[in-house]
């Protein structure tokens, strides 16, 4: 494995809370999703929605 190889992997695994518009409640999100605006599913109420950064 490289060290790009190495570091992606790293930066992958950090997250950041995310708040579900629908529920109102917190979770963990992957800061890759958040930065690429793709679409995230809430843990507690499964809604889909995306965080805008």
């Amino acid at each position: 494995m490289s060290y790009f190889s190495r570091v992606m992997d790293q930066i992958s695994k950090i997250t950041s809370d995310a708040m579900c518009p629908v529920c109102r409640k917190k979770s963990k999100q992957s800061i890759t999703k958040i930065s690429r605006e793709e679409v995230v599913v809430c843990p507690h109420c499964h809604a889909r929605f995306i965080v805008h950064a």
